[in-house]
């Protein structure tokens, strides 16, 4: 049975990493983010925001943001997929595989 993390893995690797990366990095961070990073410039009362420069830097300040933090999503996904593949392996083992490669847990006592 596989874990909501392998299943939304597996549809991130389908889509490719460009793919995931400018949908979930650009398009639903970037864009919601530099939108009301502007409106709420214009609401503290800078009124040269919507000059060119001042876009341009923003989109592309904000739009490396967003390549970041889909590759730090993409790293997440890949990582915590991974983990929980290895937990299955490691409830397939025998009780000695198991010991052998954590190690007996000793009992403590109370």
């Amino acid at each position: 049975m596989k874990t909501p993390d392998q299943l939304r893995w597996a549809k991130a690797k389908q889509q490719g990493i460009y793919k995931f990366i400018g949908i979930r990095g650009i398009l639903l961070f970037t864009v919601p983010v530099f939108i009301m990073e502007a409106v709420l410039t214009y609401n503290m009362g800078v009124e040269n925001i919507f000059t060119g420069s001042y876009l341009l830097k923003g989109s592309i300040i904000w739009t490396l943001c967003g390549v970041l933090y889909g590759l730090f999503v993409w790293s997440r996904l890949k990582k915590r997929a991974a983990k929980d593949d290895q937990e299955e392996q490691d409830k397939k083992l025998s009780k000695k595989a198991y010991n052998a490669k954590y190690g007996k847990k000793k009992k403590q006592k109370s």
